[in-house]
């Protein structure tokens, strides 16, 4: 089921960024609509980035970059192998990526990549040594926690939705698995008991972009689909596909001119790593 507040997200994608949606009206009528939702729900579903846990108007990209950056430059790595640069770990970092979801095995038709895998084959391409991947994930790991902060209006939906008796879960279509996306959520102050349930497709292999999610934790949970009210900033994987699981659904889109922001810096990330803006890569480039 689709819940549309026409004015409330044509307000979202002309914020100039989140802060200013929710410092407006529209985020009071929006918490309002959604508490009368609640109502006829059980369990309050979220995504988790750019949801609960919001970026800012870096691209994926760039953060890759930042990781890599400092990755090369820690003391152990330096001594592992002095003459790696940013460039080659932020390369091996995308193609493992690309590799890892293309071999992973499938689940009801989809894959999902781990950022475990990841570093893993990583480590073997950078002919560093294997105990060195850990060294990557915790590298990973620290540049997400301070490009990270959590949505005040996300965190009092769920304390309204918790004190009203419901469950919270947070639903995510991630590389980082359960533990390491709760170690996020946590260092951003969002501790467990602000939610029942954490799933991440790295665990569990299907995921919310091809819909095989929403079935699953309808049936884990032993709830009707129409009890759930999922929330999130993906139109197709927060919106048309829990929607059609037979979920109530709601759209809270990132606001255009910070997906713009993202775009600019993807491509100007490129240049400055690769020579050109529109540098072949095996990534998604951030879209509306």
């Amino acid at each position: 089921m689709i819940e549309r507040f026409g004015a409330i997200e044509d307000a979202m994608h002309r914020a100039k960024n989140f802060d200013a949606f929710f410092a407006s009206s529209f985020a009071d009528d929006l918490m309002d609509r959604l508490e009368q939702r609640m109502n006829h729900a059980d369990v309050i579903s979220l995504d988790v980035f750019d949801t609960v846990l919001l970026r800012d108007e870096k691209s994926e990209l760039s953060r890759f970059r930042d990781v890599a950056e400092r990755f090369a430059g820690r003391a152990e790595v330096r001594e592992a192998a002095p003459d790696l640069t940013m460039r080659a770990c932020l390369v091996a970092r995308l193609y493992c990526a690309a590799t890892a979801y293309q071999l992973s095995i499938k689940v009801n038709g989809a894959t999902e990549g781990r950022l475990n895998d990841i570093a893993r084959n990583m480590m073997v391409s950078l002919r560093l040594p294997a105990e060195m991947a850990a060294l990557w994930i915790a590298t990973e790991l620290e540049v997400e926690r301070e490009q990270l902060r959590p949505s005040i209006f996300a965190d009092a939906l769920m304390a309204r939705a918790m004190g009203a008796g419901k469950q919270v879960i947070l639903v995510s279509d991630m590389y980082l698995d359960q533990s390491q996306i709760a170690e996020l959520l946590t260092a951003c102050g969002l501790e467990t008991a602000r939610y029942t349930r954490l799933f991440s497709s790295a665990d569990t292999h299907v995921n919310k972009r091809s819909g095989t999610v929403f079935p699953m934790i309808a049936e884990e949970m032993g709830l009707h689909p129409y009890r759930f009210l999922h929330l999130g900033d993906s139109l197709v994987s927060d919106f048309q596909r829990p929607s059609q699981a037979g979920w109530w659904a709601q759209h809270l889109p990132v606001p255009d001119m910070m997906t713009h922001a993202r775009i600019r810096d993807h491509h100007a990330t490129c240049e400055a790593v690769f020579g050109r803006p529109d540098y072949p890569l095996p990534m998604s480039v951030p879209s509306l």
